[in-house]
């Protein structure tokens, strides 16, 4: 999923992709894969970064069982 620019969007748009990018982080986090969480956290758009980092926060305090993952992730 690439987008130009967050804010190119309409704000249903937006909330859109928000969730969007939540749940394929949440996923890849319970397959243990990490191709696209990646791909969303060096994004050329600042905006789509931080949405990738708040989304990996939520998660984090949402769900305990993937709070090892998500570290491990962040470290490497």
């Amino acid at each position: 999923m690439k987008v130009s620019s967050f804010y190119q969007l309409g704000k249903e748009e937006r909330a859109a992709l928000v969730l969007q990018m939540r749940q394929t982080i949440h996923r890849e986090l319970a397959e243990n894969s990490k191709t696209q969480i990646i791909a969303f956290c060096s994004d050329v758009d600042t905006y789509i970064r931080k949405n990738a980092y708040i989304a990996l926060g939520r998660i984090f305090f949402a769900h305990p069982h993937l709070q090892l993952p998500i570290l491990k992730f962040l470290d490497e």
